[in-house]
């Protein structure tokens, strides 16, 4: 991975590309003059495509361009409505759709199904580009099914796509979590608050980069740029001191 090549360096996911603190996007972007991030909290696949292609749209990848794309977890529904993007993340986790709508229409291996078609579908588009891209991921891809013929159909998915599913590298929640979320004691100071953020670290994002890209000659200034965001991560003690804010351009 040499940053030095490029000249634009786009990102897009989840809150694990965007957050109230920087995350591997953010370090890379350090990196690269020009640095677009598409992420938003939340955000399941379809967003992220329908971002990439909307990016692509305005800005015509080419070969000065590296695309990373954090693909996010597949039990996400996402919607345009009233000119913006809502995106409640885990269905089984979020008030915006209520249990009738989640006990009729959520369906994993069907959130499986649409997934991996939209992420082959995006890479497909990237391929007929000239620019650099590579696809992470959140969390496994993992599947809760009902009965043996939804256990046929998912490896017949996994034999189908396999040069989709090969082709997402490593996620950060087995990487470099261990397959357990990190606990930021941060604390939301309403009744029923959350007592934890449960996103990693800006150094658990650098390291998890280090895992999949070894041997990156990092600037200084990125060095500094991690162990400043680090420290302003460990001094959070409340959800309202974090900041959301980002530049990305959507239409």
């Amino acid at each position: 991975m040499d940053f030095k090549k490029y000249k634009r360096f786009f990102a897009f996911g989840c809150s694990m590309t965007a957050y109230g603190w920087s995350t591997w996007a953010d370090i890379i972007g350090n990196e690269i003059l020009e640095y677009r991030n598409y992420g938003q909290s939340g955000a399941g696949n379809l967003f992220i495509a329908c971002q990439v292609t909307e990016a692509h749209m305005k800005y015509k990848f080419n070969e000065d361009d590296l695309i990373m794309v954090m693909w996010s977890s597949t039990v996400r529904e996402d919607r345009y409505v009233n000119k913006h993007w809502v995106t409640p993340g885990n269905l089984f986790y979020q008030n915006v759709y209520d249990s009738n709508f989640v006990s009729k229409m959520a369906d994993e291996l069907g959130f499986l199904i649409r997934d991996i078609n939209l992420i082959t579908l995006t890479k497909k588009l990237l391929e007929t580009t000239s620019a650099d891209f590579h696809f992470l991921k959140m969390s496994p891809f993992d599947v809760k099914c009902k009965d043996s013929s939804e256990i046929q159909k998912l490896e017949q998915i996994k034999l189908h796509y396999k040069e989709t599913f090969d082709y997402i590298l490593e996620d950060i929640y087995t990487l470099e979590c261990n397959g357990k979320w990190p606990q930021h004691p941060i604390v939301n100071p309403v009744p029923g608050g959350q007592t934890a953020d449960y996103h990693p670290s800006p150094i658990q994002h650098f390291n998890y980069i280090n895992k999949l890209f070894p041997n990156i000659s990092w600037s200084k200034n990125t060095i500094d740029f991690v162990n400043k965001s680090q420290t302003s991560m460990e001094k959070i003690k409340y959800f309202s001191e974090m900041n959301f804010g980002r530049s990305a351009d959507r239409l």
